[in-house]
């Protein structure tokens, strides 16, 4: 039996053993290889990566841009018009009229001025507003 000979389980007293004592020697395992991804799967892995951070990002500025308050007084508020059934606004229309109001309130706006259902293209300045809201 020479030294390299394993097919009996048994080998002759080297640097790790000792003479007459058995060692079991167990079979190799093939290697598996690593499976690299192909560059269509890293474009496809980067395009989400900047679609999730783009997404996030704009959430995010959207809700801190929401919290800020930076209203200032004004000349006038312009109320655009929406639908009107049988002369009562709808739900958009009264939520703007309503935001109107609430500036109005705040001390933000001294006059509103809305829009009326026959419309007509002026060209007018900020002391102009006054005269078309006493007209309204």
């Amino acid at each position: 039996m020479s030294a390299t000979d394993y097919s009996s389980g048994h080998h002759r007293a080297g640097r790790h053993g000792s003479a007459g004592q058995a060692t079991a020697v167990l079979p190799r395992e093939p290697r598996t290889r690593m499976r690299r991804t192909t560059w269509p799967v890293r474009v496809l892995i980067g395009a989400v990566v900047v679609a999730v951070f783009l997404v996030g990002g704009t959430a995010f500025r959207v809700w801190y841009v929401a919290r800020a308050d930076d209203r200032r007084a004004v000349d006038a508020v312009v109320v655009l018009g929406a639908a009107q059934y049988d002369g009562e606004p709808s739900s958009v229309f009264a939520a703007r009229l309503r935001h109107a109001e609430a500036l109005y309130e705040d001390g933000l706006a001294p006059r509103i001025v809305k829009q009326r259902l026959t419309i007509q293209v002026v060209q007018i300045g900020a002391d102009d507003l006054a005269v078309l809201h006493a007209g309204a």
